[in-house]
Formats: C-alpha cells, structure tokens, sequence
C-alpha cells in the first residue's frame, strides 16, 4: 500500500466528478489531498464505487475513508483466515509442510491481487 500524491487525488476526485457532476477546482484537489491521502489510491477509487453501489449520498472525504477500512478489514479477515490455514489432523511432517508452503503461496497471491499486482490464476 502506497499513499497517494496530488495527482492520485486528483484522479479520484475525476472518478468522483463523472458521478456527480461536481465543480473540481485546484481547492477542492488540495483540501481533498490533506483529507485521503494517506490512503491507498486503488483502494480509494474502490471505495468510491462501493458507495455509488450502496448509496446515493453526496461523497464525502469521510465517506471514502469508511470505504477504505471497510476494504482493509476485509482484506485482513481473509488473510486471517489463509494464516490460520487448514487443521492439523494425522499428517506427516512432510504433509503439514507441503500444506504450509501452499497456503504460503495462496497468502502471496491473494496480498498481490489485493494490492492489484497479480490477478488470481
């Protein structure tokens, strides 16, 4: 995850503006930077998204912050879930290693489909 520079608030507030025809101005940019930008770009214009699927109140900073964790959370109960990995019943060492090593493998391509590097194969 990487904070966004004004030209990543700049794009998210474009994506904004298509939805709702706001005035954006080099103000607007500016105050919207101090409010989200140590916010994942990608994981911003998601939240964007989410909210015009969910709701058809005006966006606000505090709206794609929301968004944001909500997407986060998520993120961190899936991975949870892949860290915990399956039960260990009656394997062999070398079983319960092999397991390991997917499930390794599986927390890779997840944190990198997360963060829009890979696409799930």
């Amino acid at each position: 995850m990487t904070s966004m520079d004004i030209n990543d608030t700049a794009r998210l507030l474009a994506v904004i503006q298509v939805g709702d025809n706001r005035k954006v101005d080099e103000l607007t940019i500016q105050e919207w930077h101090h409010a989200v930008s140590d916010l994942d770009a990608a994981d911003a214009v998601a939240a964007v998204r989410e909210h015009r699927r969910k709701s058809g109140d005006y966006l606000a900073p505090h709206h794609v912050r929301a968004g944001v964790k909500r997407i986060r959370d998520e993120r961190h109960k899936h991975q949870r879930a892949i860290d915990s990995g399956p039960a260990s019943f009656d394997r062999s060492p070398k079983e319960q290693a092999q397991i390991t090593a997917n499930c390794a493998r599986l927390r890779d391509i997840v944190q990198q489909a997360a963060a829009g590097t890979k696409l799930p194969e």
